[in-house]
């Protein structure tokens, strides 16, 4: 029989006690389900490992693009009058359904730009996401604090 990658799953004693043995998800039941496909594990396997490698991918990919408009849009930022900088900001979160705020942050924190006006001059808190950013991009959040949750999803 083919070894699975499944099969080498190191899971504590805690790990193998909370499925309960009654119902449609019980031990009972997927013993069962698993005793009747055992003949297609490695089908299933291969599948989900498919699956796995493409969502990575397309999480990739989508941080990718999400990088180059903001990178593009850094370029632009020097060459553009003061006054139009927030219209480009705006129209750049605009265009990024999925970010809850762009803001500009100066190297000390002081929030220099956001599309949320009230954060505007306030210093932001997490000092270790500013040294971060200096290095290199990266993702920032989401996180469960009073200025993510005013701000919403």
């Amino acid at each position: 029989m083919t070894q699975l990658a499944s099969d080498a799953m190191a899971l504590s004693r805690e790990e193998k006690r909370w499925l309960k043995w009654f119902g449609a998800n019980g031990k009972l039941s997927l013993g069962w389900s698993c005793f009747l496909n055992r003949k297609a594990y490695k089908d299933i396997e291969l599948t989900f490992e498919g699956v796995a490698h493409t969502r990575v991918k397309l999480l990739k990919q989508f941080t990718n693009n999400i990088w180059e408009r903001l990178e593009q849009t850094a370029q632009t930022l020097p060459t553009i009058d003061q006054k139009y900088i927030e219209g480009t900001l705006k129209t750049v979160f605009q265009s990024l359904p999925e970010a809850s705020e762009v803001s500009l942050i100066q190297t000390n924190g002081t929030i220099y730009y956001s599309t949320e006006p009230s954060r505007v001059g306030k210093i932001h808190e997490q000092t270790k996401a500013i040294k971060r950013a200096q290095n290199s991009p990266f993702l920032h959040g989401p996180y469960r604090d009073p200025v993510t949750l005013a701000l919403g999803p």
